[in-house]
């Protein structure tokens, strides 16, 4: 074999093994995978709002088939109308359900784990979510997750690397040149959001726990291929058995396709209406990741073994995590909010397209007319004209008996529409257009609807988010703590900005970095409003039990406003009745009082001034009519 990998002959036998141990893989994941694909196809269609008989038509494969196609529009007679309930059902799910970045919260396993390791490697998941875009990408795996029923996540260490300059100084010469260097654009934790229809799993498997190996399918560039290459090089020459074999860049380039990640995306560009894929003048390659745990063997179209490596990930699993919406019991994918109500939508459409064309006939209806007795090539229509027959005209030309759609289409659709929103729970409440005659209806139908959108925001949360906290801890492991490399975070104070070191040794604390539940769920300002009003109504009664300035303060919360305490009136503070009786015993020792005298006098004063306080619970406050009706003190004798 040549040192440079050209052709599927020059395969060692070993490696002619693994080739065809991953084929007999993906050809058995591929017989269940294709036939998803035609039904993923049309939930596509469908969220997309693309016409069926326009797709239909596009697809085609002869002219005798489109014009099959055209007579079954022409039966339609008009355009095909979509009402765009599928779109609105994903569009609301979403943001409800992932509307923030997801928040961490670090557990102690231990009692000698010091409080300061799960604050330093919260504050380390906050940045590193936000520099990889966490909240965006999640974004397309719960989107993926509601349309299909499967949402597909990978998540993986990356460093990412351009060409630069920096400059060499020379101190006892006192020169300096440039020179070319590397330099780190990103390192870190990533996610990338998989596509589903280059997603393959066992099978066998029901979820990812029990699957035996996924495949990942990539479509790359040359570009990408020659990167990896020099990346091996690279790994050799520094002692590392890592990265792809040695290959002839040449022969490599000519395997390269250009039509065949349009193969795989054209059902689905068909499906929205577009047309055919193809990369002319950029052949892509096609990349199977084959995963087993154990290792991770890399085929290049479908032909060469490009890696061979022990799993590169210490954490010892699957770089993957799954959403489903729905899960189905023993099966790997779940349902999404498309495939319940596809029939529905599309008995919608059709139902609401008759309407229109009923509605066009009755305002332009057609005409009989008698043979000879009239040019129909002649007739004007419109106000003020007038048009010659040669006979009676009410029997020369008669309208067709077309009549209007009776008033029970109307009920037929807004039983669709029932049926629709019972499926789905996503009425016009819940979508936020009204609905609801009153506030408390409004509020039932939202909170029953709230119910079963949780159940799906904790299967995100149990299925991607937990396991991906516990594959980030482990790849801080992995690649901080075993280097040494302590980490500094910025985060933000209420006067600026402020940087905390993260050591190495607590990012290997013994703490567990799990999500917090309900973090990326979104807030409800006027339910949050609504509900601290009817607090304080409850309290109302028990107004002399409750610090009032404390609720003022929840209340001035909840409806977000900051400064709370701000805006709460201290309470006046009352008279200084030491000074006032040191004041008084003063002015009598000028007045030449004797001091016995003078003591007699206070504590009578004081005596007098306590015993008009009101007592606990009278509702009085010191300083009202009652304590200023306390007897004033004696004028002193000789004043």
């Amino acid at each position: 074999m040549s040192s440079a990998l050209a052709k599927k002959d020059e395969l060692s036998e070993d490696q002619k093994r693994c080739l065809q141990m991953v084929t007999d893989r993906f050809n058995a994941a591929d017989k269940l995978h294709s036939q998803l694909v035609p039904r993923w196809n049309n939930f596509y269609g469908l969220s997309r709002n693309w016409r069926r008989l326009a797709s239909a038509h596009q697809q085609a494969s002869s002219e005798r088939d489109r014009d099959v196609v055209q007579q079954e529009i022409r039966r339609h007679f008009g355009q095909e109308l979509f009402v765009p309930y599928c779109f609105t059902v994903i569009e609301t799910n979403v943001p409800r359900v992932l509307s923030r970045t997801p928040r961490y919260r670090g557990l102690p396993c231990g009692s000698d784990v010091p409080a300061e390791a799960c604050t330093a490697l919260e504050r380390l998941y906050e940045r590193d979510s936000a520099a990889m875009k966490y909240e965006r990408k999640l974004q397309e795996t719960a989107r993926s997750g509601f349309r299909y029923g499967l949402g597909v996540q990978k998540d993986y260490w990356e460093k990412k690397t351009r060409d630069g300059k920096k400059i060499e100084k020379y101190f006892f010469e006192k020169k300096q040149k440039v020179v070319d260097d590397q330099i780190v654009v990103f390192e870190g934790p990533q996610v990338e959001s998989v596509d589903i229809y280059d997603f393959f799993w066992d099978p066998t498997a029901r979820d990812l726990e029990t699957a035996s190996y996924v495949i990942h399918r990539t479509w790359r560039s040359g570009q990408y291929i020659k990167d990896r290459v020099q990346e091996g090089r690279m790994n050799r020459a520094e002692g590392k058995d890592q990265g792809w074999v040695e290959l002839d860049l040449e022969a490599v380039a000519k395997m390269g396709s250009a039509t065949k990640r349009g193969e795989a995306w054209d059902g689905r560009l068909q499906a929205s209406g577009l047309g055919g894929y193809e990369t002319e003048g950029n052949s892509l390659h096609e990349v199977w990741e084959c995963h087993d745990r154990d290792q991770v063997i890399t085929i290049l179209d479908r032909e060469l073994v490009v890696q061979e490596d022990i799993n590169p990930f210490l954490h010892g699993d699957f770089p993957f995590q799954i959403f489903r919406p729905t899960i189905v019991e023993q099966e790997f994918c779940g349902i999404g909010e498309v495939e319940p109500i596809a029939h529905l939508q599309w008995e919608l459409n059709t139902l609401r397209g008759q309407r229109r064309d009923a509605a066009t006939l009755a305002l332009n209806r057609g005409y009989f007319y008698q043979v000879g007795t009239i040019d129909p090539s002649k007739i004007v229509t419109g106000p003020g004209v007038f048009n010659p027959v040669f006979a009676n005209p009410s029997e020369v030309i008669q309208p067709m008996p077309f009549m209007d759609l009776p008033q029970s289409g109307e009920s037929e659709e807004a039983a669709i529409k029932g049926d629709i929103e019972l499926t789905s729970a996503m009425s016009e409440a819940v979508v936020g257009s009204g609905g609801e005659e009153t506030a408390t209806g409004t509020q039932l139908v939202q909170a029953a609807a709230n119910l079963r959108i949780k159940q799906k925001a904790k299967n995100l949360h149990v299925d991607l988010l937990v396991p991906e906290a516990a594959q980030r801890k482990a790849l801080y492991e992995q690649f901080y703590v075993s280097e040494e490399r302590n980490q500094e975070v910025r985060i933000e104070t209420p006067t600026g900005f402020a940087f905390v070191d993260v050591p190495a040794e607590l990012m290997s604390a013994n703490v567990e970095m799990v999500p917090v539940d309900g973090s990326t769920e979104a807030d409800d300002p006027a339910q949050k409003k609504h509900d601290a009003m009817e607090l304080a109504n409850s309290l109302a009664p028990f107004a002399e039990q409750v610090n009032v300035g404390e609720l003022v303060k929840y209340i001035l919360g909840e409806h977000g406003i900051e400064n709370a305490g701000d805006w709460i009136k201290e309470e006046p503070a009352g008279p200084d009745v030491g000074a006032i009786v040191e004041r008084i015993g003063q002015a009598m020792r000028e007045a030449g009082v004797d001091e016995a005298e003078i003591t007699q006098i206070l504590e009578a004063a004081l005596q007098s001034h306590e015993s008009a306080q009101p007592e606990e619970g009278s509702g009085e406050q010191p300083g009202s009519e009652s304590t200023a009706a306390a007897a004033p003190a004696p004028e002193p004798q000789g004043a």
